[in-house]
């Protein structure tokens, strides 16, 4: 199970403790799993595209070249 999907299913767990016994979860996993959910909420926030010396319109977290709504690298979404 990849580390997206596990922290998806600890943090829907945890919503409704009816569908798993999460009684005790490592405190570490819980970091991680809060760690997976917060970069999934920060790349739904929309971020100033830059400009560089090469290219008019660069993402600001992974400094490639973007012309949509979001980034087709790392999966930002963007405002212009």
């Amino acid at each position: 199970m990849s580390k997206n999907l596990r922290a998806a299913s600890s943090i829907q767990a945890q919503i409704n403790p009816d569908t798993q016994d999460f009684s005790v979860i490592d405190i570490a996993l819980r970091k991680e799993h809060a760690e997976v959910a917060l970069t999934a909420l920060n790349k739904q926030i929309a971020r100033k595209v830059i400009k560089t010396e090469t290219s008019s319109q660069v993402c600001p977290i992974c400094k490639n070249s973007v012309n949509r709504a979001y980034c087709g690298t790392c999966g930002q979404l963007l405002h212009y």
